[in-house]
C-alpha cells in the first residue's frame, strides 16, 4: 500500500534509490524527485525534504504532505532501528 513516508522505507531498503536522494541532498540547491505517487521537494536552505502527493498519480490521495530534515533522513538511513526515528522525525504538514 502506498502512503506518506513510503519513500523513506524504500530508500532504507533500496541502495540505488537512497543514492538518488543523497545526490539531491548533496547538490546544495532546491530540487525535485518523483517517487511513485509522491513528489519529493528538497529545500536546500532549510535542509528539509518535503513529500507531497504527485498530481494526477493513481494513489496520490494516500499521500499526506510531510517533511523530514536532511539530518534525520541521513540518521535513519545509517541506523539499525529506524522506526522510533521515523515516528519522531516526520512532521505532517496538514
Amino acid at each position: 500500500m502506498i502512503q506518506s513516508y513510503d519513500f523513506l522505507i524504500h530508500a532504507y531498503r533500496n541502495e540505488i534509490f537512497r543514492q538518488e536522494i543523497n545526490k539531491h541532498i548533496l547538490m546544495n540547491e532546491d530540487s525535485e524527485l518523483t517517487h511513485y505517487s509522491a513528489l519529493l521537494k528538497f529545500d536546500s536552505k532549510n535542509r528539509i525534504i518535503r513529500e507531497f502527493p504527485l498530481e494526477g498519480a493513481t494513489f496520490a490521495c494516500k499521500i499526506i504532505p510531510m517533511e523530514i530534515s536532511y539530518d534525520d533522513f541521513l540518521a535513519m538511513m545509517n541506523g539499525d532501528d529506524t522506526l522510533p526515528l521515523l515516528e519522531s522525525a516526520c512532521k505532517f504538514l496538514e
